[in-house]
């Protein structure tokens, strides 16, 4: 699906005799640990801010929740209408006829029905293409490399857009969207003369509270002395959203993942296996609430109105700073915060982004802030920002086990087991196609 939503762009398609058309169309399950965890003796005890904020809902539940069930229908529908537009685009296709492909097809059925315009393997493409057969293809990233290339390499390097990007979780140091790297960077960007302006590529769920204010932080600064643009690549939300917030503008995809401004926790209580193992565990406190995340014990309700009252002021912060940065009232941003998750193209409706496209976009914003004609923005060659990188230390043997399983439950094991207690994280977004 991903390959024929991508392919419809295209002037023509062509593929191989044997490849498989999948035309299943638009779904997403969800696993629900719930009660296969109670058997074990193990409880997730989740603690969110926003009716929306379901992100811990498949460990601590059995079932899908009302809410969940709204924002994911509606992110399959925004989904489903964007991909049967694209298709529809295709010469000689229509919404009926498009209907009609949403079955298993061959390649030879999907030529039939002008899904693609010829079938033929790699060495049969000079004809189709009117290329020269004696002249071999070249890859376009070595062809765009040679494009590029300077005749002669100038005195000074010459003037340029800094891209920055939040990759993964953010997390305070090490792997994914780390804090102590991307502030690195940030000023490394604010710093340099030749960097005109600065693109925060952004595909994250979120995470850390603290490090995607410290992050916000460093974008707020970055963003009163350059132009400054978010393009969101298939997540960016919670925590993605939040370092977002500050930029001059925000350009998504239709079906770019975004919202979930909202807080969460999770607390594990492990105690009914400790006793059916026959483990004992006793504390010597000097605080009431020193062994807060001790998973040998359930939680009491003034720890639970502990973590609440955090959560709510986090909850509240993240309010203030959308804000500020989109140019709304903290109450329009609640109506569409709670933890929601909105497509590309809701979002843009409601205000959470202002345009819709990729980086044709990202440079007509860069070109209105500096008053520059577009043409010669789109002649700026793009510059990532290396600051210091280094390769993050090996993941634990545990980690590194459920990364294989699961990367998401790998990076809420990362974020919960550190000191990370607030989150703006998402861990359980589906992806287009």
């Amino acid at each position: 699906m991903r390959a024929l939503y991508l392919a419809s762009a295209a002037d023509r398609v062509i593929t191989s005799p044997l490849a498989s058309f999948e035309l299943a169309g638009i779904g997403a399950t969800t696993r629900y640990l719930g009660a296969a965890l109670a058997k074990l003796g193990l409880k997730v005890e989740p603690f969110a801010q926003g009716r929306f904020k379901t992100a811990v809902e498949s460990l601590a539940s059995g079932h899908m929740s009302e809410p969940q069930r709204e924002q994911l229908g509606a992110l399959l529908d925004a989904f489903d209408v964007e991909l049967r537009r694209a298709l529809a685009q295709r010469p000689a296709l229509d919404e009926e006829v498009v209907e009609r492909l949403f079955e298993s097809a061959s390649a030879e059925e999907a030529k039939e029905r002008q899904l693609v315009d010829a079938v033929a393997y790699e060495d049969e493409l000079p004809p189709l293409l009117d290329a020269d057969p004696k002249r071999p293809s070249v890859s376009a990233s070595a062809y765009l490399e040679s494009r590029r290339a300077p005749l002669l390499r100038p005195l000074r390097r010459p003037k340029h857009l800094a891209v920055i990007e939040i990759h993964g979780a953010i997390t305070r140091g090490g792997r994914g969207a780390s804090q102590l790297r991307l502030v690195r960077e940030l000023r490394a960007a604010r710093a340099d003369r030749r960097a005109l302006g600065v693109i925060l590529d952004i595909d994250s769920p979120g995470g850390s509270a603290l490090a995607s204010d410290l992050i916000h932080r460093e974008v707020l600064r970055l963003a009163e002395e350059k132009p400054v643009v978010a393009l969101f690549g298939a997540v960016a939300a919670s925590g993605g959203y939040y370092v977002a917030a500050p930029a001059h503008a925000i350009v998504a995809a239709p079906t770019s993942i975004t919202g979930s401004i909202g807080v969460i926790a999770a607390r594990l209580d492990a105690s009914a296996l400790l006793d059916r193992l026959g483990v004992h565990s006793e504390s010597l406190l000097r605080a009431p609430h020193a062994d807060l995340l001790d998973p040998s014990r359930e939680s009491t309700d003034a720890e639970r109105a502990l973590m609440d009252r955090e959560l709510a002021v986090a909850y509240q912060g993240f309010l203030k700073r959308v804000a500020q940065g989109r140019g709304l009232s903290e109450q329009r941003v609640h109506e569409l915060a709670q933890g929601r998750v909105w497509s590309g193209a809701d979002a843009h409706e409601r205000g959470l982004v202002d345009r819709l496209g990729g980086l044709a976009e990202v440079r007509a914003v860069i070109a209105e802030r500096l008053s520059m004609p577009l043409g010669r923005v789109e002649r700026l060659a793009l510059r990532r920002v290396r600051v210091g990188r280094r390769h993050p230390a090996p993941a634990p043997p545990l980690e590194a086990l459920l990364r294989e399983l699961s990367p998401e439950a790998a990076d809420l094991l990362r974020l919960t087991t550190g000191s990370e207690r607030v989150l703006y994280y998402d861990p359980q977004l589906p992806r287009m196609l």
